[in-house]
């Protein structure tokens, strides 16, 4: 429904309704329409974060987990645009400062270790680790909201791009870690 019609659109009886139930009989499960995307959020939160557990664990080094992760992350919300939706309407965190502890199960958190692990292993500045890891995050995430828009329909060539792009921001990020001059082409 929600993919359909937007989060806006979204409500118990429209729920019940594309169900083919009564809506009274969501009300014995869910107190109003925040509860149901409350746990819709809390749903694709874990899925998330199990993908991108999958993604590390399948990769054979810190450069190319990152690579899988961010693979993960675009590939998880472009197969359903609901799980954005849902995900970025109901944060899991309300941080009042980036010194503000991340939660011990979020997606983000996992992805923000990985990244200091990496800059670890390239001897660079482990207190940057967030920073880069915001900024890989949010290159990740430009890309989901450009291919669910304006871009849907050029798809084909979409996937190769965004191989290309991951590889060239992991390249730029480790380079400028450790404050070296990169040469121009």
């Amino acid at each position: 429904m929600i993919n359909k019609k937007g989060l806006e659109a979204f409500s118990l009886r429209g729920l019940a309704r594309d169900q083919s139930c009564q809506a009274a009989s969501l009300y014995e499960y869910f107190e109003s329409r925040a509860d149901v995307l409350s746990a819709l959020n809390a749903l694709a939160s874990e899925e998330l974060l199990e993908r991108l557990q999958l993604a590390f664990a399948d990769a054979d080094s810190d450069g190319a987990s990152v690579k899988h992760m961010l693979s993960a992350y675009i590939e998880f919300f472009t197969e359903a645009k609901w799980r954005l939706e849902v995900i970025y309407s109901v944060l899991p965190t309300r941080r009042a400062t980036i010194d503000d502890e991340l939660p011990e199960n979020s997606p983000y958190r996992f992805f923000v270790d990985r990244i200091r692990a990496l800059a670890r292993s390239q001897t660079l500045d482990d207190a940057r680790a967030e920073e880069w890891a915001f900024a890989a995050w949010s290159y990740a995430h430009g890309v989901v909201v450009l291919r669910m828009g304006f871009l849907n329909p050029l798809d084909v060539a979409l996937k190769t791009y965004t191989d290309a792009g991951i590889n060239t921001f992991l390249t730029g990020m480790v380079g400028a870690g450790d404050g070296r001059k990169r040469k121009s082409r």
